[in-house]
């Protein structure tokens, strides 16, 4: 499970029994309503609940196979290119070394840098 998942399955008990137990609502629409009846009615419909969102999680892909296929048509693209201009393929993850920016693997001088290296020299 995933924590986006489990915040939403905690979120249905704590509001189903917020709505059960804190809200007038029930017995507004069921005024004939005991102390047990509320107690399964809330249990009910904590269950309804979790049931929708067991079949939402189910019936819906957690991500689109279109978008994944243009992803996936989007990476070749970029790759094939990379390397037709004979530039590696720089770390993903890495655009900043500390001090220049990085976006082709070799480390860019910013222009901050050379107005202080001029000021300097």
């Amino acid at each position: 499970m995933t924590v986006l998942s489990i915040l939403a399955t905690l979120s249905i008990i704590t509001n189903a029994a917020i709505f059960g137990f804190t809200s007038s609502s029930l017995y507004f629409y069921f005024p004939s309503l005991t102390d047990l009846d509320r107690i399964w009615a809330t249990a009910i419909l904590e269950h309804l609940l979790l049931l929708c969102k067991l079949m939402v999680e189910t019936l819906i892909p957690p991500e689109a196979g279109l978008a994944r296929v243009r992803w996936e048509e989007a990476q070749a693209k970029k790759d094939r290119a990379l390397k037709r201009w004979g530039i590696k393929d720089p770390d993903p993850h890495k655009f900043w070394d500390g001090k220049n920016l990085c976006f082709t693997g070799d480390p860019v001088e910013r222009e901050e840098d050379e107005e202080e290296d001029e000021e300097d020299g």
